[in-house]
């Protein structure tokens, strides 16, 4: 698959960001198992790979259960069997495989070289305290044309009752505070990848916006990692492809006023769990 270099970059800095302090407290780690599922013809690689809930009877926990949805839906949202990841995961393979043989095939028609299709798919478990527990969802694919693409999307949630933590888990997000909060942390990763951002002009000229400081918020949530909340633009969505996605983390103590109720009490019951283990 075709891919440019800021592409790459920009997910290994999301991967290795997210890998630091992935390790719940003693014992209340989150049982998940390692499950793959394949679709591979002539001219065409499917893979999906899952850190998955792990089942000890027929259904899974509430959380489990919560995060077998989210891997549900992000895949399609059209299986409707048993939550079991060995048998989702291989139903959207096949179903992502008949899809690309179809393709591959009207290409190879038009009498043109063509490079295989590809569609992979990796779901990781990568933050978990006491309180939540994070995931990462990343798919890469190419299809034809002048290069693959991606997508990243993070999502967190409680261990208690499943629940779903996104851009609900902040309030004011609209205001000039918040949104120059979101400006720094675009500078901060142009800046990382090699660009020259000194100001607004030079952050203006990075973006495909008309105004740096009505910037959008991404269209995928933000979630907890261990370095606070990390938000992430898709390709395209605020800058160039060559640009990569975007992605910078801001601590939890500088996003304290923006964050709700209801995650401020599960980040400090989190927090205060952590000292009582160390």
């Amino acid at each position: 698959m075709k891919t440019t270099i800021f592409s790459t970059i920009s997910l290994l800095i999301i991967l290795a960001c997210a890998s630091c302090g992935s390790q719940a407290p003693t014992g209340k780690t989150f049982a998940t198992d390692s499950v793959t599922a394949t679709a591979n013809s002539e001219g065409v690689e499917v893979s999906i790979s899952a850190v998955y809930p792990h089942f000890t009877g027929e259904q899974p926990s509430v959380l489990g259960n919560a995060v077998c949805e989210f891997i549900d839906e992000q895949l399609g949202g059209t299986y409707q069997g048993s939550l079991r990841g060995d048998s989702l995961l291989q139903y959207y393979a096949n179903l992502k495989g008949a899809a690309l043989r179809k393709d591959y095939a009207e290409l190879k028609a038009l009498g043109s070289s063509v490079p295989a299709l590809h569609y992979g798919v990796e779901i990781e478990k990568i933050y978990e305290t006491s309180q939540y527990v994070t995931y990462l969802f990343t798919q890469e694919d190419y299809l034809g044309g002048a290069h693959g693409s991606m997508q990243v999307l993070g999502m967190t949630f409680r261990k208690s009752d499943g629940r779903r933590f996104g851009w609900d888990m902040l309030h004011d997000e609209e205001g000039d505070a918040f949104r120059k909060i979101m400006k720094e942390g675009l500078m901060r990763y142009f800046s990382e990848q090699g660009f020259r951002i000194n100001n607004d002009e030079d952050l203006q000229g990075a973006l495909l916006i008309d105004d740096v400081n009505s910037l959008p918020h991404p269209v995928s949530p933000p979630y907890l990692t261990s370095e606070g909340i990390r938000f992430i633009y898709q390709q395209y969505e605020v800058a160039c492809y060559a640009a990569g996605m975007p992605t910078f983390a801001v601590p939890l103590h500088k996003v304290d006023p923006f964050l709700s109720s209801a995650a401020k009490a599960m980040v400090k019951a989190a927090a205060q769990q952590s000292d009582v283990e160390e």
